[in-house]
C-alpha cells in the first residue's frame, strides 16, 4: 500500500451493511456494491472523523452474505514507523487535495459571479464540502453585512434562525442561489476540512422550528459562500451521541465538578477533562461547562491555539427550568492553556479569546437542554455522563456480557447459523492451459525443517466428481495429502477457467456438500475463483455443508452471466443466505487478507501433546492444557484433541485400485500413512479410547 517497503499493521473490518442503522438509514446491496467498486484504491482513515488526524488507509475488499445480511468488508493498514507515517501523510494530502477541490468549472463560475466586485482571485479558493463553496476572507460578510457582527467575537450579535432559510444542518440560503454556513468553529478542529456538528445543528434547528417560544440564534462563517442546489449532507456512521435524558435537574451535582477523560477519550478526542460549575445569582442559578483540550486545534492558523468548547446557562430557581443556554469557544495560546490546566473554572477566570457560536432563550425543556449540551460537546462522553444519560438496554446488556473463550478450534457453525458467502473482485489470473479447473496450493506445513504444500484428503472426492462430470481438472503436484480425524473440511482454492463451466463446477460441489451433510459433516470452508474478461471474481464460503449445498444448487442452475458480475452473483445467492439466526461475529472475523475464510483449524504445538505409539490417539499434557486454558473444556468433552496423518497410499474399497488414481467416490483403506500432528475439534471423526483424557506427563518428550 505504501511504497517505502515497511511492514504495515493490518486489520479486517466491517464497513457497512444493508440493514437499517441507528439513524434510520439503509444502504441497499447495489449501493454497497457500488462503494466496493469505487473503493478499490482506498480512502484515508481519520481519528474521530477529523481530517487533520490521519491514522491509516482503508479499502473495501468484498461483500459477505451471512444470516440474511449483506456486509461490506474492508481492510485497513496502519503505519508502524516514521517513514510509513510520512508516506501515509503524503498520500492523505494528495487525496484531500483532490477530494476537497472537486468543484466543477460551472460551479466555480457561478460562485465568482455571486461574489461580484468582492472577489479576490489571488486569495479565493474553491472547496467541496456541504456544497460547492467559495472560501475567501470576509466574502460572506461583505455580501451580507446584516448577518454578521462588526467584530467576530461580539457575543451580542448572533443572527436569528427565523431569518434564515434552512437548507440542511448549518447551511442557510440567504439569497436566491447563494447560501452561507454555520461558523467553522462548529466543526472538528475548527476546520472547514471537517463536517459541521450535524447532530447539534439539526436538533437546534428543529427546536426553533417546532416552538415559537424557543428563540434560537447562531453565528455564521464570514469567509464562505456556497451553492444550495449542490448541497449534500455528509454521513458519519460513528454512532454514540444523542443519548436519552430525563427532566430532572435535582440529581446533578451543583459543586465545581471535574470529569477526567479516559486514555481512550484523550487519544481519540484530545480531551483532558471537562469541568461543570453551578452558582446562584439572586433568583437565578447559573451553569457553566468547559472542556479542557489535550492538543492544539489544528484548523486555526497561526501560532499554537487551543479551542475549548464552553457553554453557559441560566435556570429559574423557582421553576427549576432553564430559560437561557449558549455555546462558545474559549481560545488559549500556549502560555494560557498551561495556566488553565492547573486551575479550575472558578480560579481560571476568562483569560482567553472568546467567540460565541449560538444561544437559545425562552422555553427550554430540561430534556432538550441536556440534549443540546450533549450534542454541542460532540465526541465528549463526559458531558452526557455528568448530565445523567440513560444507557440504552442493548448497551447495558453488552456491558454485562461475559466474553466467550476463544479456543484454537474450527468455527462452530450450525445449520441455523450457516452459511456465509463472500464475493470480491480479484485481479485476472493466469489462463488454465488445457483445463477447466485448477487447484491451487495455498496451505503449507513445516515438518522436520521441510515446508510442504498440503491439501485436505477429502478434496479427492470433490475432484473426482468434477472429472466425472466431464470437467478437466489440473491437480496440484508435490503435495502432502492430510487426513484430519475430525468432521470438518477446508477445501483448497479452485480456479474456474470460464463462466461457461462455472455452473457445472458448482453442481458438482453441491452434490459433494449434500452427501457430506448426510454423513454429519461439520463446518466446511473453500473458495472458487471465476475467470473474467478483465478481472476475476472470488466466491469464498463457509458453513454447515447442507446449507452451503443449497447455495451451490442455486448456482448450478444459474446463467453464465451470474459469474461475470459480483452484484449478479450476490443477487443470485440471496435466497441461500436467508437465516432466522443472528449473525455469528466469528464468521466475519475469520475473513483473511486475501478475502478467503479461515476455518480456524490450528495444529497443536508439538510441546503441547503426547504422541501414543501407532498415532491413533493424541493426549494433551495436563500442564500445557492448563496453561492454555483448555483443561476444563477437554475434560468436559467440549473439545477433543485428534490426530492428523499424511497419507501416501490409499486403496479404493470398491475397485481395489489406488484411491488417488481411480474415479470411485466412496470408502478407502489407508495403506501408507504417517502421524504429523494434532488439532482440536468439537466434532471428532470417531470415538477413540482416551481421546478426551488429559495425560499427566511424567517427563516423556513428545
Amino acid at each position: 500500500m505504501f511504497s517505502n517497503g515497511g511492514s504495515m499493521q493490518t486489520a479486517s473490518l466491517v464497513m457497512n451493511s444493508d440493514q437499517v442503522n441507528r439513524y434510520g438509514t439503509r444502504f441497499p446491496l447495489d449501493t454497497l456494491y457500488s462503494v466496493l467498486r469505487q473503493g478499490v484504491s482506498g480512502t484515508p482513515m481519520f481519528v474521530s472523523h477529523d481530517m487533520h488526524r490521519p491514522i491509516g488507509w482503508s479499502r473495501a475488499v468484498g461483500i459477505a452474505l451471512h444470516a440474511g445480511v449483506n456486509y461490506l468488508l474492508g481492510s485497513a493498514a496502519f503505519p508502524s514507523g516514521t517513514e510509513e507515517e510520512e508516506a501515509l501523510n503524503a498520500r492523505v494530502r494528495q487525496y484531500l487535495a483532490q477530494k476537497l477541490e472537486q468543484v466543477s468549472s460551472e460551479h466555480q463560475l457561478r460562485l465568482e459571479e455571486a461574489a461580484g466586485i468582492h472577489l479576490r482571485r489571488d486569495s479565493a479558493n474553491f472547496m467541496s464540502r456541504e456544497c460547492a463553496t467559495l472560501v475567501q476572507d470576509g466574502i460572506a460578510k461583505s455580501l451580507f453585512p446584516d448577518f454578521f457582527p462588526k467584530i467576530e467575537n461580539d457575543k451580542r450579535e448572533l443572527i436569528q434562525l427565523s431569518k434564515l432559510k434552512v437548507v440542511g444542518p448549518g447551511v442557510y440560503e440567504v439569497r436566491d442561489g447563494i447560501c452561507v454556513f454555520a461558523h467553522r468553529y462548529l466543526r472538528r478542529s475548527a476546520s472547514r476540512w471537517n463536517n459541521l456538528n450535524m447532530p447539534f445543528l439539526q436538533r437546534f434547528q428543529e427546536a426553533a422550528h417546532e416552538s415559537a417560544d424557543f428563540d434560537a440564534r447562531i453565528a455564521l462563517d464570514p469567509d464562505a459562500i456556497g451553492l444550495p442546489d449542490t448541497y449534500r449532507q455528509a454521513i458519519e456512521l460513528e454512532y454514540w451521541w444523542g443519548p436519552k435524558f430525563n427532566d430532572d435537574l435535582s440529581q446533578i451535582d451543583t459543586q465545581i465538578t471535574r470529569h477526567q477523560a479516559s486514555p481512550r477519550e484523550r487519544m481519540f478526542h484530545r480531551i483532558d477533562r471537562t469541568e461543570f460549575w453551578w452558582y446562584d445569582q439572586s433568583d437565578l442559578r447559573s451553569f457553566e461547562c468547559e472542556e479542557v483540550v489535550d492538543g492544539q486545534t489544528l484548523g486555526i492558523d497561526g501560532a499554537d491555539r487551543y479551542a475549548c468548547r464552553y457553554a453557559h446557562s441560566m435556570v429559574d430557581l423557582a421553576k427549576n427550568i432553564p430559560h437561557h443556554l449558549d455555546g462558545a469557544v474559549r481560545i488559549y495560546d500556549d502560555e494560557q492553556i498551561i495556566e488553565r490546566v492547573d486551575l479550575n473554572m472558578a480560579q481560571a477566570g476568562r483569560r482567553s479569546e472568546y467567540v460565541k457560536l449560538w444561544r437559545a432563550d425562552g422555553v427550554i425543556p430540561v430534556p432538550l437542554w441536556k440534549a443540546l449540551l450533549s450534542d454541542y460537546f460532540r465526541d465528549n462522553y463526559l458531558v452526557s455522563e455528568y448530565l445523567g444519560a440513560e444507557v440504552a438496554p442493548s448497551d447495558a446488556a453488552a456491558q454485562g456480557e461475559t466474553p466467550k473463550p476463544k479456543w484454537p478450534a474450527p468455527l462452530e457453525l450450525t445449520v441455523e447459523t450457516s452459511p456465509a458467502f463472500l464475493v470480491s473482485p480479484i485481479p485476472k489470473f493466469e489462463a488454465i492451459d488445457k483445463g477447466d479447473l485448477r487447484v491451487r496450493r495455498d496451505d503449507f506445513l513445516t515438518k522436520n525443517g521441510e515446508r510442504r504444500a498440503t491439501v485436505d484428503l477429502v478434496t479427492l472426492d470433490v475432484l473426482k466428481l468434477l472429472e466425472s462430470s466431464g470437467l478437466r481438472v489440473q491437480k496440484p503436484e508435490a503435495i502432502m495429502w492430510l487426513a484430519f480425524e475430525d468432521m470438518h473440511a477446508q477445501l483448497p482454492r479452485m480456479q474456474v477457467a470460464s463462466t461457461a463451466v462455472a455452473s457445472s463446477a458448482c453442481g458438482c460441489l453441491a452434490s459433494w456438500l449434500r452427501t457430506r451433510g448426510q454423513l454429519g459433516g461439520a463446518a466446511i470452508s473453500g473458495t472458487l475463483d471465476f475467470a473474467g474478461a478483465d478481472e476475476g471474481l472470488r466466491l469464498a464460503f463457509i458453513g454447515a455443508p447442507e446449507r452451503l449445498a443449497a447455495g451451490f444448487e442455486i448456482l448450478a442452475s444459474a446463467n453464465a452471466s451470474a459469474f461475470e458480475d459480483g452484484l449478479r452473483l450476490l443477487d443470485t445467492l440471496q435466497p441461500a443466505g436467508i437465516s432466522t439466526a443472528s449473525v455469528c461475529p466469528e464468521v466475519l472475523e475469520s475473513v483473511r487478507e486475501d478475502t478467503t475464510f479461515d476455518l480456524g483449524r490450528k495444529f497443536i504445538p508439538e510441546s503441547t501433546f503426547q504422541e501414543v505409539p501407532g498415532g491413533a490417539v493424541v493426549l494433551v499434557r495436563r500442564e500445557a492444557a492448563e496453561r492454555l486454558g483448555l483443561a476444563d473444556a477437554i475434560e468436559a468433552k467440549e473439545l477433543f484433541p485428534v490426530p492428523v496423518f499424511e497419507v501416501a497410499e490409499s486403496t479404493c474399497d470398491s475397485c481395489q485400485g489406488s484411491y488417488f488414481a481411480c474415479l470411485c467416490v466412496g470408502s478407502q483403506t489407508v495403506a501408507n500413512f504417517m502421524f504429523v500432528g494434532g488439532v482440536l475439534t468439537r466434532h471428532p471423526a470417531r470415538e477413540m479410547p482416551g481421546i478426551a483424557q488429559l495425560h499427566a506427563d511424567e517427563g516423556t518428550q513428545g
